[in-house]
């Protein structure tokens, strides 16, 4: 429905463990792996590109944008590391 292109992975607590994108699922197919017996730990960045709640539209387009890792979405983690909500590209520009 919203189009973000991946999902969060998060512990019992709502913590962030990581994401896993549609690249990242592309990516495994085209590598032969078979999806049934792949587990999503596997596939998962453990280290995304996040986002704070207090960033400006600004701040968060240039943390999606800049730094050699550009990416159309991004979770949304505050101090103690859980996730909020996800925010693309799109949403900061509309």
């Amino acid at each position: 429905q919203h189009r973000a292109g991946l999902v969060c992975v998060i512990d019992l607590s709502g913590k962030l463990l990581g994401v896993m994108s549609d690249g990242d699922i592309r990516r495994a197919i085209h590598e032969d792996l078979d999806l049934k017996k792949v587990s999503v730990e596997v596939l998962m960045n453990d280290n995304p590109v996040t986002l704070s709640p207090c960033y400006l539209v600004g701040q968060a387009i240039d943390a999606m944008e800049l730094g050699g890792r550009k990416v159309f979405s991004a979770p949304v983690v505050n101090g103690e590391g859980v996730c909020l909500g996800v925010v693309t590209l799109h949403d900061l520009l509309s």
